[in-house]
């Protein structure tokens, strides 16, 4: 599992800022954020997570319900997902 980082708090300057659009979902550094927010995700037991509440300003959210059966992923021109 990699090191999952602190989620950012209400007020946090990168929860105001513009998030960036990801263009191409299969790079490899997109799927480096993707796994670090699916490890945050699965760490914290949460049901969903924002790339910029790992301090990453993209527009990529991941949403699972427990025990995690499913996963969502959404970039702001609507691409991705499997649900």
């Amino acid at each position: 599992m990699a090191n999952i980082p602190e989620i950012a708090q209400l007020g946090a300057t990168v929860l105001r800022l513009r998030a960036q659009v990801i263009t191409d979902i299969q790079c490899a550094e997109t799927q480096r954020i993707i796994e670090t927010m699916l490890d945050t995700l699965a760490t914290t037991q949460g049901v969903g997570i924002a790339a910029p509440q790992i301090s990453i300003s993209n527009a990529d959210y991941h949403h699972c319900l427990p025990p995690y059966p499913a996963l969502s992923v959404r970039s702001t021109d609507g691409t991705g997902g499997d649900d």
